[in-house]
């Protein structure tokens, strides 16, 4: 599964290295093992971002026998879902493959609102 967040630092106050520090904290709270790679977003590609990624494989299994997987499956959905929430109350521009939509989907037919 692969979840891009835009870079809030960019053209803007604060610290990248933090931010990338909290976006690691937040994406281990999905599932432990997972890639964080710099990468470009937007028309022409120019508007820095953040790219996590969680191997589909181990997302699958977690650890879990495969009997245990719908709830292993509706458990991530849940991780998915208020790891979601941080990053939309952060305000952060976000994108997200096919796997992290299945994740929302199992969760319900709306996305998580941020805590007002």
């Amino acid at each position: 599964m692969e979840f891009i967040v835009a870079d809030p630092t960019y053209d803007a106050e604060g610290d990248y290295q933090e931010f990338v520090a909290g976006l690691r904290k937040l994406a281990s709270s999905v599932a432990p093992e997972f890639e964080v790679r710099d990468t470009d977003i937007g028309r022409g590609a120019d508007w820095p971002a953040v790219l996590l990624g969680w191997s589909p494989v181990a997302l699958f299994f977690l650890g879990r026998k495969i009997e245990e997987n719908l709830d292993a499956w509706l458990s991530l959905a849940k991780r998915f879902a208020e790891f979601l929430r941080s990053i939309r109350e952060r305000l952060w521009s976000h994108r997200m493959d096919g796997i992290g939509a299945a994740l929302v989907a199992i969760t319900g037919s709306r996305l998580p609102k941020p805590k007002t």
